[in-house]
């Protein structure tokens, strides 16, 4: 029971993996349970190795637990576990309810404004890198994570939604080019947060904001009664189960019937939005040399040849375990066999990635089109028959239009009186490399203006 003198508090700390001692917190651990030496040097392995790079400079962290390492969160909870019991026990004034999620801390404090601020430089006392901040209840309510607490008048408590006070209920417009697939889950989230996240009192106010969220978002009012009448999930059967899935671009009544093709022979289709707005902003991380996946080049260090190949990995990773296969003389590629027929030295150094592509399938197909485009090249003749042979005759089109745009003066192909008749020149390496990537990279352009004759 919460009287109305209570106060509902919230203690956060700030920053907190990044000021978390790492040393001390290792301590802890080691003393409360008795790790294995290996398991101890293995954690500061972890927590005493991380890098980044800023502006083409390396740094390295050395105090805190690195963000986004799944360590961060253990070694922090146990070290807070441990500061928390400290100060509890000896506080002047101890909350009457302490609750805590990582680095959020819910309270109901029963001692007065007076005491609390007291109570809160005592907990900012304990560590010094450990530092709270605190929120008072306002209007009986208090924002604790994504719930609203409130004190009711029977003394008990309830809980809703919270909204920012920057909360615009912007979401996926109904008739937005997504999959119905996709627009059903806006409603099922919003309903589904609002079953979770809001008591019965609140309840009835909280699915009329649903409803009016969804209108101004274009939805309407059967797809919304749909989505709030009662859901049996029911578990799939091994019978149920999709043999493959399927990865296509959504195009509204093209792509939807393909999809329930597919279905009957048991293939699940996921469907995807090609055209993203991360797609055509520039990325703001530091590009490191061999670090992506993508389509490489590896050059021969006595004569002129080359060798291309493609990964889904780091290209670091691949040059490693080619580096490796020359060293003990494997011939597990023809990169190595080259190396062990003709004793020359492969310049691993000088390896360098052609294109950045996470695409399988287009990975693939560029690794295939450099294989045309590097005539003196390592490769062997299977690799090369990787490019579909349906883009032979696009790809000598190409190559024909091209000569004519390089050449404004020739108005015909056909030689000249004085001019010898000769076989056309075999694919010329600049003229195959623009026009197949052109074709595997305008896939996408083809797609969007297909959607522009649907609208």
């Amino acid at each position: 029971r919460v009287d109305p003198g209570h106060l509902l508090v919230s203690f956060d700390v700030v920053s907190l993996f990044t000021n978390i001692p790492i040393e001390e917190a290792l301590d802890l651990i080691v003393q409360k349970y008795h790790l294995r030496k290996d398991l101890v040097d293995l954690i500061k392995h972890c927590l005493n190795n991380t890098y980044f790079i800023y502006k083409d400079q390396r740094y390295k962290q050395i105090e805190g637990a690195p963000m986004g390492s799944p360590l961060s969160p253990v070694i922090a909870n146990l070290f807070m576990e441990d500061l928390e019991e400290r100060a509890i026990k000896s506080a002047e004034y101890k909350p009457e309810m302490w609750l805590r999620y990582v680095d959020d801390t819910f309270v109901i404090w029963t001692h007065g404004k007076e005491k609390l601020n007291g109570f809160l430089t005592h907990l900012n006392s304990i560590h010094h890198k450990i530092q709270f901040t605190m929120e008072i209840e306002e209007n009986n309510k208090l924002p604790f994570l994504d719930v609203s607490i409130i004190k009711n008048r029977t003394g008990g408590l309830g809980y809703t939604v919270y909204r920012k006070p920057t909360h615009t209920d912007r979401y996926l417009h109904a008739e937005s080019h997504h999959h119905p697939s996709q627009l059903n889950s806006v409603l099922k989230t919003l309903i589904t947060r609002s079953e979770r996240l809001t008591d019965n009192e609140h309840k009835t106010e909280e699915i009329e904001k649903v409803k009016k969220a969804l209108q101004q978002n274009g939805f309407s009012d059967n797809n919304i009664k749909r989505a709030l009448r009662p859901r049996h999930n029911r578990e799939r059967t091994e019978e149920d189960k999709p043999v493959a899935k399927a990865l296509l671009p959504y195009i509204k009544g093209t792509t939807d019937k393909i999809s329930k093709v597919l279905k009957k022979h048991k293939i699940e289709t996921v469907f995807n939005t090609d055209r993203k707005i991360g797609n055509i902003l520039p990325s703001a991380k530091t590009k490191i040399p061999l670090e992506g996946q993508g389509v490489y080049q590896i050059p021969c260090g006595d004569c002129e040849k080359s060798y291309i190949g493609q990964t889904n990995r780091r290209v670091q990773t691949r040059r490693e375990e080619h580096r490796n296969a020359v060293e003990k003389n494997q011939a597990t590629s023809s990169l190595a066999q080259h190396a062990k027929n003709t004793g020359h030295k492969i310049n691993f150094e000088e390896t360098r990635i052609i294109a950045n592509i996470e695409h399988k399938t287009k990975r693939i197909i560029r690794e295939a089109i450099e294989i045309e485009k590097h005539t003196k090249n390592l490769n062997t003749r299977d690799d090369t028959q990787r490019l579909p042979i349906a883009w032979k005759p696009i790809l000598a089109n190409k190559i024909i239009r091209a000569r004519r745009n390089a050449s404004p003066s020739m108005t015909s192909d056909a030689p000249t009186s004085s001019e010898p008749r000769r076989k056309p020149v075999k694919e010329n390496a600049k003229i195959i490399y623009k026009a197949a990537a052109e074709q595997v990279n305008t896939s996408s352009q083809r797609i969007t203006r297909s959607r522009t004759k649907k609208t």
